[in-house]
């Protein structure tokens, strides 16, 4: 306040006159009851005081006004009153009360207190009341993409009410005729929004007249029914007559590789339009989806009545699983006003692998060769295992992917061998992994057949000479190489009589051969005297025929009349056992032990 008179009262939100020409005379006192209108609503606070205005100057200025401060702030809340039919309401109380509810003013009108006194939380409320929506049109119209050809009709909805509209219908009409329906959404006091339909079509005759309703069958609730249709005359515009219609007559994937997952960079796809109305339909895009998912947009130019256009479009995507999913759609954004939008779509599916037709797989030649052999004494050489090989030609007409040949045996398949992919007229030859086994030959002969695409995946043209035959004779393998050991004599050696030990020393010289047919390992002969074993002497390898000397140094003998005897590879002749607690030994009588040496030494027994 700018000029303040009399008693007023300070506050948080300016200071408000309260009583005005008083005189108060020297020694007197008065009481003061006075009412004052708050500016807004909430918490006031009144400190420091409550002033006298003293309204007077003197030659050092003007007097400072006289103010009463008290000990502590005067808090307290202002709220208004709510006029009738409203209610006073936490936003919160009014959204459950009300379907559609209208604020007053952002005044308060109370508190909702919850909680406890230490904790208390102070909820606002204020005025509200139910609202009412009145949904009015303001204006209806056809658009028109081309002269003289409708795509849609639109019109202009108002929510004029004081409560908010959810869901609501809009019927049209042409010429009093309906032509559709179209809902609008969620309209708040005071908001408009634009609906419209589709509605391909030309403009007939002069003119035509757009009719709109909105909420045509009363269902919501407004306060006032009667501004809910909108009519409006429009003049026929002079263009071009008739409606375009694009047509997708065909989509494929233009196969250039075959027998190996599609890359649609090397097999692009191809769409087939034509614009099949009576009218020029301008420029729009398409959309091509693989497996639902959007993976490429294409342009396509204006097309006049009948013209036909092709897109091809080459993709950076490569075919996943077993088959493809393709749908193309052109005007993908509903861009032109046809007489037909059933036929924006094609859809089709793509093998991952293309199967070519027109081939034909045949097994021409079967052949072995040794790999691995063996070698008789006598200069025999026969095979132990052969691989074979075989040649396979495409004699058809197409290409032939890659597949597998399998190999019988006797009518058992046995092993598989991969072939790539084969042109028109190709061979190639192609061997097994699986080689041949000569000794497990079935007496008299096996039977060998080869067969071209053993599983069947190829699509040929005859699937009836896929089968070659042979037969492999039979070997009859001689026993195998073996050494043969033998002691071929014993002879002694030696002074007789040692200078030291005065005791006969003599040397058992033993010759071993190998009258085998193979070489024979390190092994030892075993030295035997009156069947008491002297001890072992290590024999090296002995190639057939080969011998060796082995000797047997300071044999001293103990009997006048002395049996020797030796046995050539000891580890095979004998075997220890144990027996009612003493060792004792088991004599097998092999070849190898059959020489012996009787001697007299000139020792007489004790």
């Amino acid at each position: 306040m700018s000029e303040k008179k009399g008693i007023y009262l300070h506050t948080n939100h300016g200071d408000y006159e309260i009583k005005t020409g008083i005189t108060i005379y020297p020694g007197k006192y008065v009481y003061i009851k006075s009412k004052f209108k708050p500016s807004i609503t909430g918490q006031w606070t009144v400190n420091p005081a409550i002033c006298i205005s003293t309204l007077k100057s003197t030659l050092k200025g003007t007097l400072k006004d006289t103010c009463h401060n008290f000990e502590t702030s005067c808090t307290f809340d202002v709220f208004v009153e709510c006029p009738a039919n409203w209610s006073c309401l936490t936003e919160e109380d009014a959204s459950k009360n009300f379907e559609n509810y209208v604020k007053l003013s952002n005044d308060l009108c109370g508190y909702k207190i919850s909680g406890y006194t230490a904790a208390m939380i102070k909820i606002p409320m204020y005025c509200y009341q139910r609202g009412t929506p009145d949904l009015s049109i303001s204006d209806v119209w056809p658009y028109e993409s081309t002269p003289g050809v409708y795509s849609e009709v639109r019109a202009l909805i108002y929510n004029q009410g004081n409560g908010f509209a959810d869901n609501f219908k809009v019927a049209f009409y042409v010429d009093g005729t309906p032509v559709g329906n179209a809902i609008g959404y969620d309209l708040g006091p005071g908001e408009n929004t634009v609906v419209a339909i589709k509605y391909p079509h030309s403009c007939e005759g002069n003119q035509n007249v757009y009719t709109a309703v909105v909420d045509p069958e009363d269902v919501v609730k407004e306060s006032d029914e009667n501004n809910n249709k909108f009519e409006r005359a429009y003049e026929c515009t002079k263009g071009e007559t008739g409606i375009p219609n694009i047509e997708i007559t065909n989509a494929y994937v233009n196969y250039s590789d075959y027998c190996n997952p599609i890359n649609y960079q090397n097999n692009p796809i191809i769409v087939e339009i034509r614009n099949s109305g009576n009218q020029t339909s301008p420029s729009t895009d398409g959309r091509i989806y693989i497996d639902g998912r959007w993976s490429y947009t294409f342009h396509l130019p204006e097309l006049q009545p009948n013209d036909t256009a092709v897109v091809e479009v080459a993709l950076q995507y490569t075919c996943s699983g077993d088959e493809d999913a393709i749908r193309v759609v052109v005007d993908s954004q509903d861009t032109v006003v046809e007489s037909n939008e059933g036929d924006n779509e094609f859809q089709f599916s793509t093998s991952c692998i293309v199967t070519p037709e027109g081939g034909d797989l045949v097994i021409t030649n079967i052949s072995s060769s040794v790999t691995d052999f063996t070698m008789y004494p006598d200069g025999t050489i026969l095979p132990l295992k052969s691989r074979i090989s075989y040649e396979i030609t495409n004699v058809g007409e197409g290409y032939a992917c890659s597949s597998h040949t399998g190999l019988y045996v006797d009518g058992v398949l046995i092993a598989k061998d991969w072939v790539g992919p084969l042109a028109q007229g190709e061979k190639r030859i192609e061997s097994f992994a699986v080689q041949y086994n000569w000794k497990q030959c079935s007496m008299p002969a096996d039977e060998i057949r080869v067969k071209a695409d053993v599983d069947g995946k190829v699509e040929e043209v005859n699937e009836d000479n896929n089968d070659l035959t042979t037969t492999f004779t039979c070997i009859e393998f001689p026993p195998p190489p073996k050494p043969d050991l033998i002691v071929e004599s014993i002879t002694k050696a030696g002074t007789g009589v040692s200078n030291l030990t005065l005791k006969i020393d003599l040397t058992l010289k033993i010759v071993v051969k190998n009258i085998g047919s193979a070489a024979s390992s390190p092994t030892d002969v075993g030295v035997y005297v009156n069947y008491h074993k002297l001890g072992d002497i290590n024999i090296p390898a002995l190639n057939p025929g080969s011998s060796y000397t082995a000797r047997y140094y300071h044999w001293t003998p103990q009997w006048e009349t002395n049996r020797v005897s030796a046995c050539a590879d000891l580890s095979e002749k004998w075997m220890r056992f144990q027996r009612s607690g003493t060792i004792a030994k088991k004599k097998f009588l092999p070849l190898a032990c059959r020489a012996e040496m009787v001697c007299k030494t000139g020792m007489k027994k004790a």
